[in-house]
């Protein structure tokens, strides 16, 4: 046999041979970096070595055995590499690449199966599974995409090698030796495939267990979900009340600041009527992130909130040209309301006098000047230290210049309107109706007075703004230079009582609701009260001395508020006039007064009847002795204590 024919021969059955062969084999990993840490399932790392004898050590002394005379005579010049004959190499083409399209048959369909396991690894529910499942799943997904890559990779290699066959530089040993590295990494896709498998059936069977453990734990983790829904509601209402707090403290004015507080509240009283509606079986996963992030949304809004706030009593603390400004011409337009309250021409309607009336109107008409003038100046202040501050971006302390020329101001204003109100005070008694005697117009003012203000009540084509603004003005012409007082005692008695989030009266917002009116004897506090409930259309239900006094008598003072109240058409106001001979201060030795103690069970009764909070507006009691010879017990029960200034001269 000729030397050609025999290294043909050898290497179709090494590229044959190939195919059926089994084992281990070593081999390198694609399609991966060197410095993956991660080792998935099946991965391509070398394998043992096999357990081989040791390869026997060569005789110095052996001889080949003499050449074949065959090959002798068939070529007398040594064979060049590729130099076959033509039938011979296209046999071995043909041979070498029918195996080829075998491997990538099964290349195929092993593609086939990674693709499926790979669909059905994704398609696994893992909610609620352990970290060790969820390892072994990121595990299997990671080596299942390898061995998909390798497939393709393996199945471009093939590709490669059909193209070496069909080009002018074929040999067989080249490619003998890439279909023998082809075929290793073939096996060792196979034995990840059988790997992978046997992952994914052990981790379908981790998680169907995992999941009815889940599914047994659902109720616990319902109610759970509750307790932390109902914990983040209480976090964030506390929240809303240290912004109250903080308002308070500063002596921020409310405004819209106590409207967005509202409205905040009232978001998370809604969540906890919603969540309390669920009932002791608790809320879902589902419905928990729903409030979640309901709670966030008010807690974003919130967090915007409290940087306002806090923003706003920063600058509370730094004093600037700007404030000066501003503070002084919100003074001048205070003293032009009193003013133009106290000295209005029109409640000199009906006069004898013109003369008197033209004096008036001529006063009025001086201080509405003087006013305009002065407010002018300090509005263009007010505009040039606004633009000089956006423009800088810088908080610069008030200048000396700009207090003393407000106060220069405020003092020019006051002396005006105090020359003017005198003119219209001399100008208003000399129009007093002819044939009435003090008493007898203040009976006429009174009369005009309830009346004008039940109509303004009656009235449906004024907002809540206008009524009181209309109320106001009233009060202002019946009891002048105490619109600041009017103003007060309306805001307080006009709001209901507050309610908690489960619809009940916490204490301390009836102690909210209670006013003391301390004053000298004689300074209106009794006509202060009675006026203003008047003009809000409050009925006032009295207290005697000796209502508390005894149990029994306190019994019969709450059965008759209770009768007087429902059958009230308006809204009631409870009053102790003289408040320390109704409820008298502890003597001796005595923990508490009896009459106290009687009144204070008689607030805790209205805090336990939530129904009545749609009639009471409050309680006002009056007394001329200081808060320290009243009563402690009494005193902490109320959180408005008001002086009442005195009156002298012509008001008095």
């Amino acid at each position: 046999m000729s030397n050609k024919k025999k290294r043909l021969t050898k290497a179709l059955s090494m590229a044959l041979g190939l195919l059926s062969m089994g084992g281990q084999f070593g081999s390198a990993r694609w399609g991966a970096g060197a410095g993956d840490s991660a080792a998935p399932v099946g991965n391509f790392e070398p394998d043992p070595e096999p357990d081989l004898d040791p390869a026997p050590v060569p005789d110095p002394n052996f001889a080949p055995p003499p050449a074949d005379n065959d090959e002798q005579h068939d070529d007398d010049v040594p064979d060049a590499p590729g130099a076959y004959g033509n039938e011979d190499e296209s046999e071995a083409r043909e041979d070498i690449r029918e195996s080829v399209q075998l491997d990538l048959v099964e290349i195929n369909d092993l593609l086939a199966r990674f693709d499926s396991k790979k669909r059905s690894i994704q398609n696994l529910p893992t909610q609620g599974a352990s970290n060790a499942s969820l390892a072994v799943y990121d595990n299997l997904l990671k080596s299942v995409n390898l061995g998909i890559e390798g497939c393709s990779n393996l199945k471009m290699e093939l590709m490669g090698i059909l193209g070496h066959l069909a080009g002018p530089s074929f040999t067989i040993d080249t490619v003998g030796e890439e279909m023998e590295q082809a075929h290793r990494k073939l096996v060792q896709l196979k034995e990840m495939d059988a790997n992978c498998k046997v992952q994914h059936d052990s981790l379908v069977s981790s998680l169907r267990m995992e999941l009815n453990s889940v599914k047994e734990d659902a109720a616990t983790g319902m109610v759970l979900n509750m307790q932390s829904v109902r914990g983040r509601i209480d976090a964030s209402l506390a929240m809303l009340d240290e912004l109250d707090d903080k308002l308070r403290v500063n002596n921020v004015g409310v405004g819209p600041y106590g409207d967005r507080i509202r409205v905040l509240r009232n978001s998370l009283s809604r969540l906890v009527t919603a969540v309390v509606s669920a009932g002791a079986a608790g809320i879902s996963e589902r419905d928990c992130r729903v409030y979640m992030q309901r709670i966030d949304d008010v807690n974003f809004d919130m967090g915007k909130l409290r940087d306002e706030i806090e923003d706003e009593c920063i600058s509370l603390t730094v004093r600037t040209d700007y404030d000066v400004y501003s503070d002084a011409l919100e003074a001048a337009s205070t003293q032009w309301d009193r003013f133009q309250s106290a000295c209005d021409p029109d409640r000199l309607t009906g006069v004898v006098n013109p003369v008197a009336r033209e004096q008036a109107m001529e006063c009025f008409r001086m201080g509405m000047e003087v006013y305009n003038d002065v407010s002018a100046r300090l509005i263009k202040k007010t505009n040039d230290a606004c633009k000089a501050g956006v423009s800088t971006g810088v908080i610069v302390k008030a200048s000396p210049e700009a207090e003393r020329f407000c106060r220069q101001s405020l003092k020019q204003l006051s002396n005006v309107f105090s020359s003017c109100k005198k003119m219209y005070d001399k100008a208003s008694r000399s129009t007093r109706r002819t044939g009435l005697s003090l008493t007898g117009e203040r009976q006429l003012r009174a009369k005009d007075f309830f009346q004008n203000c039940r109509s303004i009540n009656a009235r449906g084509n004024m907002d809540a703004l206008q009524k009181r603004s209309a109320l106001l003005g009233e009060l202002g012409k019946l009891l002048p230079g105490r619109e600041e007082l009017h103003t007060r005692l309306l805001d307080i008695v006009e709001r209901p009582v507050e309610m908690n989030a489960q619809g009940n009266v916490e204490p301390s917002a009836l102690q909210r609701k209670n006013i003391l009116l301390i004053g000298n004897v004689g300074t209106g506090k009794t006509e202060e009260a009675r006026r203003v409930l008047e003009a809000a259309n409050i009925k006032s239900i009295f207290a005697k001395p000796g209502d508390f006094s005894s149990s029994d008598s306190a019994n019969a003072f709450w059965e008759n508020f209770l009768k007087e109240t429902e059958n009230a058409t308006s809204n009631v106001v409870i009053v102790l006039d003289e408040i320390e001979s109704i409820l008298p201060s502890r003597w001796g030795d005595e923990e508490v007064s009896p009459a106290v103690a009687n009144f204070n069970l008689f607030m805790d009764k209205l805090a336990s009847r939530p129904s009545l909070m749609a009639r009471y507006r409050g309680m006002i009691g009056t007394t001329n002795l200081s808060q320290e010879r009243l009563d402690p017990a009494l005193v902490s029960r109320i959180a408005n204590v008001i002086t009442v200034p005195s009156l002298s001269g012509d008001r008095l």
